[in-house]
């Protein structure tokens, strides 16, 4: 059979009957070439390949194991993330050493300022006096008014100010004398020039999410717990450009309140035609969130309000400082967020160290 077989193919090679490859052979070979489709970058638009030393500013900072990430950031905040991602064709990429860049020189010269402002900029950590409080009724604006320099915001229901840090003094003082005025966060933070920082004040609130089969032999049902974080979370990122004189800055922030549980009773069916009976939770949650970029004068303190928000925890006072146990109306709250420049770390010190070298003696 085999030589019958044979002969058949030698017959048709030499009749010049062309004999078709498998299939699979040639899908195999077109998925080669496919993959094997080398090409040039394209220049069309005068693009040109470049590579920036991150060393000097990422050698410097170890609070954070991945420093260049302040860098990608930044350059998506000054460039837009559709310009990595349209035409002209562009990308790039950072190490902790090096920072690769591959676009128009127009985007260059943006991200070449951007890397100098890191690199070249301050060597030394920032010192920002940072603080988030709510006050339950918006009135404290009617007197404050006068002190306060309105300035552009994007999101609907934010307002922002510029205001002496003089003026913020005062301000604070008189805030924080009002019985509806709670504080939230109030630290003097470090940070390193360019890098974020979080402040996280969450706490978990636990409730029966559903109900499935139950993994034991000696119940058919089981609870499936669920979990939700509820408080907010503020992230900032600042790049200050001593230079200019101004303070850049990036603040997110998240608010998240558990304004109740809705209860449900699920009818199971059991054994025969008994049923039983399980609770389970579905949360009612208000969120909120917010992102916006300010750049103000370093003497100068930036005053943001939210806007009237979910509070989470217990109804806050009223504006005359009565609280009221039996309210089930969830809590809401204007939330100010105070930031001030005090300087750097080396600044900070120097004073110190004044105090402590001793004067010669006559």
């Amino acid at each position: 059979m085999k030589n019958v077989v044979t002969a058949v193919l030698v017959s048709c090679i030499l009749a010049g009957v062309r004999v078709e490859a498998q299939p699979l052979a040639d899908a195999a070979v077109a998925k080669e070439n496919a993959a094997a489709t080398d090409q040039v970058l394209p220049r069309t638009h005068g693009q040109v390949f470049r590579r920036y030393d991150l060393r000097p500013y990422t050698g410097r900072i170890d609070s954070s194991p991945t420093p260049q990430q302040a860098v990608i950031d930044w350059i998506i905040r000054e460039t837009g993330t559709a310009t990595w991602f349209n035409e002209p064709l562009g990308f790039f990429s950072a190490s902790r050493d090096t920072l690769t860049v591959y676009h128009t020189p127009a985007v260059q010269r943006v991200v070449a300022e951007v890397v100098n402002h890191l690199v070249d900029g301050l060597d030394e950590a920032v010192v920002l006096d940072v603080r988030l409080a709510r006050v339950t009724s918006p009135s404290w604006r009617l007197r404050a008014h006068p002190m306060l320099h309105s300035i552009s915001v994007a999101q609907p229901g934010v307002e922002a100010w510029l205001i002496s840090k003089e003026n913020a003094t005062v301000l604070y003082n008189a805030l924080s004398r009002r019985a509806d005025f709670r504080e939230s966060i109030a630290r003097s933070l470090t940070v390193e020039n360019g890098q974020s920082h979080t402040f996280s004040q969450q706490t978990p609130r636990s409730y029966v999410r559903t109900v499935r089969n139950a993994t034991r032999n000696d119940a058919r049902y089981e609870a499936v717990a669920g979990e939700i974080q509820e408080g907010h979370l503020l992230e900032m990122s600042c790049l200050v450009d001593s230079a200019e004189g101004n303070v850049d800055m990036v603040v997110k922030c998240r608010l998240e309140q558990v304004e109740r549980f809705l209860p449900l009773t699920m009818n199971l069916p059991g054994v025969g035609n008994q049923q039983s009976r399980m609770r389970i939770q579905v949360p009612q949650v208000a969120g909120w969130q917010c992102q916006e970029r300010f750049r103000w004068p370093l003497d100068q303190v930036l005053v943001v309000s939210f806007g009237v928000v979910p509070v989470p925890g217990p109804a806050p006072p009223t504006s005359l400082g009565i609280p009221n146990p039996f309210s089930t109306r969830p809590g809401r709250a204007d939330a100010l967020l105070f930031i001030e420049y005090k300087g750097t770390v080396g600044d900070r010190l120097l004073p110190e160290r004044s105090a402590t070298v001793r004067r010669p003696r006559r």
